[in-house]
């Protein structure tokens, strides 16, 4: 699974999506309607991808929806995965 980050007009939303490859998984965002630049595209560890929560998965998450499923995961307070924080993220959930 991975996590999806895409900018469009200067707005930040969020994707997850099961898929093989980042490629793929941001193929599948667009193909859903999630336009935009990716700015981020994470590969889940297992252990975290199966905390999601089915409805989350497929579909663009809002910043507050994305915040509340990083605190679910126990990143905390911190802001939104970036690429400088790929790696924590991924060993953090």
């Amino acid at each position: 699974m991975f996590w999806v980050a895409k900018i469009n007009d200067g707005e930040e939303a969020y994707f997850l999506q099961e898929a093989t490859t980042e490629l793929y998984a941001s193929t599948l965002s667009a193909i859903a309607g999630y336009r935009g630049r990716p700015t981020d595209i994470i590969e889940l560890h297992a252990k975290t991808a199966r905390k999601v929560p089915k409805p989350m998965v497929g579909r663009v998450l809002s910043p507050r929806e994305a915040e509340a499923t990083l605190k679910r995961f126990g990143v905390g307070n911190e802001k939104l995965p970036t690429s400088s924080r790929s790696a924590a993220f991924t060993q953090t959930m």
